[in-house]
């Protein structure tokens, strides 16, 4: 199985830079939104735990005067005017036994300063026995007694879970778009290489009058159109003018070269001697010698040079 994997070859746009580049922007885009969601459901969880603290540590300040039956009846109150089941109260006497209210036991730990918390809580009512994590604020009374008012802390969870959906509806697809969108130019920019890489195979083969394309919009590719397409126009001209030093030289060469070839035929026909044939041999390779000079002021090759000095 690991092998077959191994085997397995992405599309060639996911090996190109415009795709990595998406890719990248991608992974940044979405470093950034989870650091904005996360900013916000920290203000927003803060702002949800302040509101909620400041409510409970409103309701547990009571009158040091307050009787043992008016903090009774406050806890009950309490507990009463809560239809959503997220306030939480209770009253227990100096040994930690409940007196009243729906928590079931003074949690472990918990410092009984007036100041908020977070803890858990047994939560103990007509619907039974729950669990739940809270918001707490536990003070000593002036009898002794234990004042405990609290908070379902759910609400941020709450908090929470609805950011995580925003996260992921606003994020996936987001992100679904940028690598769609990486996929997209990177094939546009690969048919835009075939299509160069086929001109370019065009003139290798012969067609100097065939240029790159090149669109209207500056971009890197573009930019190399230009540059191969002057280098093309350059080629194109040297060639141009090699192909003319090239019809001058065998024009230059044409006349003496007859010359020679009837020299020798006359050679041929009318000499009688050895001496005769002997003149129109060398007359002949005086005409040669011309020829090479022709070619070696056209050319300038040295080793022609030496070809023609060694005969002279």
């Amino acid at each position: 199985m690991a092998r077959g994997l191994c085997c397995v070859h992405l599309p060639e746009a996911f090996h190109s830079t415009t795709f990595r580049w998406a890719f990248g922007v991608a992974v940044a885009f979405s470093l950034c939104t989870l650091l904005l969601f996360g900013f916000v459901y920290w203000q927003t969880a803060a702002y949800v735990t302040g509101n909620m603290d400041a409510t409970i540590t409103a309701d547990a300040r009571l009158d040091d005067g307050t009787d043992p039956p008016q903090v009774l009846h406050f806890v009950n109150t309490h507990i009463e005017q809560d239809p959503r089941r997220v306030k939480l109260a209770g009253l227990f006497g100096p040994d930690g036994v409940a007196v009243a209210g729906n928590i079931a036991a003074i949690p472990r730990e918990l410092e009984l300063d007036g100041a908020p918390h977070s803890n858990e809580v047994v939560r103990v009512d007509n619907r039974g026995r729950e669990l739940q994590q809270v918001r707490i604020v536990g003070r000593r009374l002036e009898s002794g007694d234990v004042l405990l008012v609290a908070h379902n802390a759910d609400e941020t969870r709450a908090v929470g879970h609805i950011v995580a959906r925003g996260l992921a509806w606003g994020l996936i697809p987001a992100v679904c778009l940028a690598l769609v969108t990486g996929i997209w130019l990177s094939k546009r920019a690969q048919r835009r290489i075939d299509e160069m890489n086929s001109r370019v195979q065009r003139v290798v083969a012969g067609e100097f009058k065939e240029r790159l394309p090149v669109g209207g919009y500056d971009d890197p590719l573009n930019r190399l159109a230009k540059i191969v397409n002057d280098m093309l126009d350059q080629i194109e001209r040297l060639v141009g003018e090699l192909s003319s030093v090239g019809d001058d030289i065998a024009h230059d060469l044409r006349t003496p070269l007859t010359r020679v070839r009837a020299i020798l035929e006359r050679g041929r026909d009318n000499a009688r001697t050895l001496d005769e044939l002997a003149e129109s041999s060398d007359r002949a390779i005086a005409g040669l010698d011309q020829s090479l000079a022709i070619s070696l002021r056209c050319c300038g090759s040295p080793r022609l040079t030496t070809a023609a000095a060694a005969r002279q």
